[in-house]
């Protein structure tokens, strides 16, 4: 059972509307944990955690961040243990994800490309989510007209 959470494609079908590319994600977080020129790039880029689909994702993104701001190594081994003591470990698929991600074949001329379709990605989920806001907004007629267009 703990395998199918590895499982990209088990991701909720609910959710399959919504524009993400779970590849260009996972080789960031690849470059991430290989190249320190490559992390240096992706960190000081406008890419945030949030801008990641996958929670798990997500999850790794911010610990690299946060080992990589106090100025620590990041390396698979690093990463799984400072998600250890977070209590998130389990939650990523731990140090078989993470070396998912860390075997996963990244070209670092790409990273810019990543960094666009990743965060391409993000700004359409989010204009989804705005849209839909909007629109429940309207069908529970909440507000008028313009002060639901002003939002």
């Amino acid at each position: 059972m703990a395998d199918r959470k590895l499982v990209d494609n088990l991701i909720d079908s609910a959710e399959d509307k919504v524009p993400y590319d779970l590849g260009s994600e996972k080789a960031l977080l690849s470059l991430c944990l290989k190249k320190d020129s490559s992390l240096n790039t992706i960190l000081r880029s406008a890419l945030t955690a949030d801008d990641f689909y996958d929670e798990r994702n997500r999850i790794i993104y911010q610990a690299i961040s946060e080992l990589y701001m106090n100025s620590k190594s990041v390396d698979r081994y690093l990463v799984n243990d400072y998600l250890s003591k977070k209590g998130q470990s389990e939650k990523v698929g731990g140090l078989t994800y993470l070396g998912i991600i860390d075997d996963s074949l990244a070209i670092s001329a790409n990273i810019d490309s990543y960094i666009e379709i990743v965060l391409e990605k993000s700004k359409l989920r989010r204009l989804i989510k705005v849209f839909g806001d909007l629109e429940k907004m309207a069908q529970k007629a909440k507000g008028s007209v313009k002060d639901i267009v002003d939002i």
